[in-house]
């Protein structure tokens, strides 16, 4: 929701107010952790951590998640697109004619599609791995649409089928990890989960901004859309990374 209405209102309130009162917003940012990190110090509270235990827990986490190559695939497919996406694609909205205003209403409305992801995903978590292959596979689509598109109908179109799988995905695939490890390695698990999140994340923007840059914009959302069929028929075929179905894990 955060991600959703943030940029809209922020753009609409500095417009009317002035970028002076951006640093109304960098005074509150401050506030808000300093505050955190005194009330982190200043707590009666304290959790002893062994460090040689935490260390070797770390290590073979890191190993249960990646020896899902279904899970591994679409968290790493996803990040990288998700990372893309906020930092990369609103140029190629501004170099098609999309003004500043039109991408503030394109990311409003891919906003939407994530929250209507998050709230419907314990809803559709018995067909965990059939909507995020199918969903992928609309990823290629949005992709391919954003290739090509001119008019803003079309990015909304685009925007939509990826925004929807790039919510959808994170509740399903951390359930799909954490059912299948130990309960006492829980935290490291996360950990690990999000290191390859972090990858994704810087993965996406370095790789596809060389692409756009040396191959053009038109080059690099066609590499994505083919890139997404192969995630796409990978969570296919490792259906039982991804599956949150008791009976198919266990077989």
């Amino acid at each position: 929701s955060g991600f959703m209405i943030g940029p809209l209102f922020g753009a609409w309130l500095l417009d009317g107010l002035g970028i002076a009162y951006v640093l109304l917003f960098q005074i509150t940012a401050l506030t808000m952790a300093a505050a955190l990190v005194s009330s982190v110090m200043t707590s009666k509270y304290r959790i002893k951590i062994q460090q040689q235990e935490q260390r070797r827990f770390q290590l073979s986490a890191i190993a249960n998640v990646v020896k899902f190559p279904g899970i591994t695939s679409v968290l790493l497919f996803c990040t990288s697109v998700f990372g893309l996406m906020l930092i990369i694609y609103p140029a190629h909205l501004n170099d098609r004619g999309i003004s500043e205003g039109g991408v503030l209403i394109l990311y409003f409305i891919f906003g939407i599609a994530r929250v209507s992801a998050l709230v419907i995903s314990g809803r559709i978590a018995k067909h965990a791995w059939k909507i995020q292959s199918i969903g992928i596979a609309g990823v290629a689509v949005g992709f391919a649409i954003s290739a090509f598109a001119e008019s803003f109908i079309a990015f909304v179109v685009a925007l939509v089928l990826i925004g929807f799988v790039l919510s959808v995905y994170l509740p399903l695939t951390l359930e799909a990890i954490l059912i299948r490890t130990k309960m006492r390695t829980t935290g490291p698990i996360i950990g690990a989960y999000e290191a390859l999140f972090g990858i994704g994340w810087i993965m996406g923007p370095a790789v596809g901004g060389l692409i756009a840059g040396v191959f053009g914009d038109t080059t690099l959302y066609i590499g994505l859309a083919v890139v997404g069929v192969a995630v796409s028929i990978l969570a296919a075929k490792y259906r039982k990374d991804l599956s949150l179905n008791q009976t198919q894990i266990s077989s």
